[in-house]
């Protein structure tokens, strides 16, 4: 019987081989699988939840990468839904905004003291104390004392240039504050009249006496 023995140089290329081939594998094992990680977190590190502490196989990848690819579009159709919303709110704002506007207009419009169609000759009403008037002008008559619900006069202005200039009176003698006619001193109230019509009148029989004031040429 004969023993047949390999010699120690050709044993010892195997073994060398043998190990070459396993640090290869190894090596390719390795990365492949650092690889597949690397992609799966930058391609689909949004989409799924990744544990760091293992690496990614590849059909994590393959799953990481539709997962991004669907979470895309979901992302585009929440953008244009988002978009869709905020320009329904600017709109909603802009009518309010409107709608605001309008309803003061409206409303400041339904406050004047006279309507639009009296503003040739009647824009504005103030009160004035009697005997401060009279003291204030020389109307060439005697004025009896302002007593016995004579004690103010009124001055209704025909123009709004002839409105005080006071921004805040000129607002209470043009609009209804809900405090009836504003009582105002002789300076203010006639300090833009260029001219002034005054109509001296009583009721002494205390008649149904009317006063009524009609566009038109004077006379």
């Amino acid at each position: 019987m004969l023993s047949t023995s390999q010699p120690p140089n050709r044993q010892a290329s195997r073994i060398n081989g043998q190990v070459l081939i396993f640090v290869i594998k190894l090596t390719f094992v390795c990365l492949l699988c650092g690889s597949s990680y690397l992609a799966g977190s930058l391609w689909g590190r949004h989409s799924i939840e990744l544990n760091m502490h293992a690496p990614m196989s590849v059909g994590n990848m393959m799953q990481g990468s539709f997962g991004s690819t669907v979470e895309t579009k979901k992302s585009n159709a929440d953008c244009k839904k988002l978009e869709e919303e905020l320009i329904e709110m600017q709109v909603k704002e802009e009518l309010a905004k409107h709608k605001k506007d309008t309803d003061a207009a409206n409303s400041s419009n339904n406050n004047r003291r006279f309507p639009t169609t009296m503003n040739k000759f009647a824009n504005g009403i103030a009160r004035v104390n009697k005997d401060k008037l009279d003291e204030f002008f020389d109307f060439g008559n005697p004025l009896s004392k302002g007593k016995g619900g004579e004690e103010d006069a009124l001055i209704i202005y025909h123009s709004k240039g002839a409105i005080p200039k006071d921004e805040s009176v000129a607002h209470l003698v043009s609009f209804d504050d809900g405090n009836g006619i504003p009582l105002l001193d002789p300076q203010t109230a006639t300090e833009n009249c260029d001219a002034m019509n005054v109509v001296f009148t009583a009721n002494p029989g205390n008649t149904r006496q009317c006063t009524a004031l009609i566009g038109n040429y004077e006379s």
